[in-house]
């Protein structure tokens, strides 16, 4: 099978850091409108292929492509089944591609509402699972297999889920923007306990959200600052769909503070726009009051080696990254407004603190 090829759109003010729901809702759109075109090419090869008909899959993948247009967002699991069916009609795989066209066929494919579960058979099913289970490192993944064996929810579990709405309904109530640009990325948040693990999510996975169980007195805040955390990435892996960020060898590998081993470049690039994000957005959550008594204080997500704040995180990736990233225009913009919204972040003070 050739090589199927469609054109990411261009994007308007791509590269800005402020919170942007236009912005979002374009990103998320032309992202989902890809996967969609994608799959009805490769099911229309497929069938052609196999002589079996998809009429009615190929249908229901026009309409799904609709739904978008209503402000839907097209499940996350989709996209992977997209990326596993083109390798396998590629590779003539005849068998697994039919396979997987047939967890297709039992995938909801538009998600409208947030979908918040605990990782579990009941709320996601085996191939879900698969895909999820790929963010976790192989000690997390043991201590999820054992615990997903259960078919008791444990009490934590009604708690987080609890704790992740009040954050989300915090964010609504203090910078409307920030939460629609949020819930435009999230669709679907999955939760577990492990060992190491604290929030996790994948470009393969684009609008899912893997969360940890709280621990170490953190609290609603703490879910505040992964959520803005992870719809950081998911706008950077979209706008590297389009756009390199770099000419270099984004695998090269340098120290970060984050880590006590060497980081690939693009990590500690997404690292450094991630932290900018945070320190901006919850600077302004906290000038509005959101970390007052009655939320209860703000309760950084990272321990950062040696004590270092936040702040001081940030200034050592942006060397970084200015040291050893040949950037490309769009690089540069992304690095440009990193800088400006540390600059003009309100309660700096809360880093010392947190």
């Amino acid at each position: 099978m050739g090589k199927i090829n469609f054109e990411f759109p261009q994007i308007e003010d791509s590269g800005c850091l402020l919170p942007d729901l236009a912005r979002a809702q374009a990103y998320r759109y032309a992202n989902d409108h890809l996967t969609l075109k994608k799959l009805i090419k490769a099911i229309g090869i497929a069938e052609k292929s196999f002589a079996l008909d998809f009429a009615l899959l190929i249908q229901s993948l026009d309409q799904a492509t609709e739904g978008l247009k209503q402000s839907g967002k097209l499940s996350s699991f989709i996209h992977s089944l997209c990326n596993t069916i083109l390798m396998q009609i590629r590779d003539q795989q005849t068998g697994p591609a039919l396979e997987s066209i047939s967890q297709l066929s039992a995938q909801p494919l538009i998600v409208q509402d947030t979908r918040i579960g605990l990782l579990h058979p009941e709320n996601w099913n085996l191939a879900e699972q698969q895909c999820i289970t790929q963010i976790l490192n192989e000690e997390d993944k043991e201590v999820w297999h054992a615990a997903s064996a259960s078919d008791t929810e444990p009490p934590w579990a009604a708690q987080l889920i609890h704790l992740t709405r009040d954050a989300m309904t915090t964010i609504v109530e203090a910078n409307t923007e920030l939460a629609r640009e949020i819930d435009c990325y999230i669709g679907e948040i999955g939760m577990l306990d492990a060992p190491t693990f604290i929030s996790g999510s994948a470009k393969t996975l684009p609008g899912f959200l893997l969360l940890n169980r709280l621990r170490h007195g953190q609290n609603s805040s703490t879910i505040i600052e992964l959520l803005i955390h992870e719809t950081t990435h998911q706008y950077i892996f979209m706008v590297e769909e389009r756009d390199q960020l770099f000419l270099n060898d984004r695998e090269l590998s340098f120290y970060s503070e984050l880590r006590d081993s060497e980081r690939p470049l693009i990590g500690i690039f997404h690292a450094m726009v991630v932290m900018a994000r945070i320190i901006w957005c919850i600077g302004n959550l906290a000038e509005k009051g959101c970390f007052s008594t009655s939320h209860g204080p703000f309760v950084a997500a990272f321990k950062t080696p040696k004590e270092l704040s936040y702040l001081d995180v940030f200034d050592s990736l942006l060397a970084t990254v200015q040291q050893h990233a040949e950037l490309t225009p769009m690089g540069l913009r992304i690095v440009d407004s990193a800088e400006q919204l540390v600059a003009a972040a309100a309660c700096k003070s809360l880093w010392k603190e947190s």
